[in-house]
């Protein structure tokens, strides 16, 4: 469910650079 907040936020923070930060919260949010 964290997922859904974290890609809402990203998507809500679509500024320039946004890309990179969707990737590492992708990472973080996918370890395994």
């Amino acid at each position: 469910m964290r997922e859904m907040a974290m890609r809402f936020m990203a998507t809500m923070l679509n500024l320039p650079g946004s890309q990179l930060r969707r990737g590492d919260i992708f990472v973080e949010i996918k370890p395994q």
